[in-house]
Formats: C-alpha cells, structure tokens, sequence
C-alpha cells in the first residue's frame, strides 16, 4: 500500500513515491503508458485489464478522501496519473515532465 496519500500541497513528493512503488511492482507501464490496453477482443485483454484495475487501485487509494471523485472514474491507470498530473503538477520538478505527454 502507498503510504503518502494526495493532496493539494504534496503533489511532488507524492508522484516519487508513486512511480517508485509501482515500478517496485513491475507495473510502470500502466501509468508511463510503455503497456497500453489491448484491443477488447485481444486474448491478453482479460489479464491486461486486470493488472490495470490493480493500480488504479493503488492511484485512488493513495488520493485524499477529498480528491478521490474526481479521479476514480477514469477507465485507465494511466488516464487517473495522467489526470492527476495536469491537476497538480507545478511545472517545476523537470523528473515528471515526460508523465505530461
């Protein structure tokens, strides 16, 4: 479980902590978008989607009590990181700029 949880103030310091526990768990791909989602059709779809609803999981319970309906609803990992970081990310910590792409 991430133990710093989201808000207004630790935007930066939260994205670390972030991206370091899920690259822990072998699933960065499913925020940095290096694994995007199969066709639905696709046979690895089932086991994609998955993985992916795990570390949405991971994202939403990480969030403030506060900020969580603003973000649960994404289909996608990446589309709650990517969401999160426009909402909050300064501009000045240049290590999360590729999270913006």
């Amino acid at each position: 479980q991430i133990a710093i949880n989201l808000d207004e103030n630790k935007y930066d310091l939260w994205s670390q902590f972030v991206e370091m526990y899920i690259s822990g768990k072998e699933k960065l791909g499913y925020i940095n978008g290096d694994l995007p989602p199969p066709t639905p059709t696709n046979p690895g779809f089932r086991k994609w989607k998955t993985k992916d609803s795990t570390v949405r999981g991971w994202l939403v319970n990480s969030l403030d009590p506060s900020l969580i309906s603003n973000f649960i609803r994404f289909p996608i990992a990446k589309a709650i990181w990517d969401s999160i970081a426009t909402t909050f990310f300064n501009g000045k910590d240049t290590s999360q700029v590729y999270d913006l792409k």
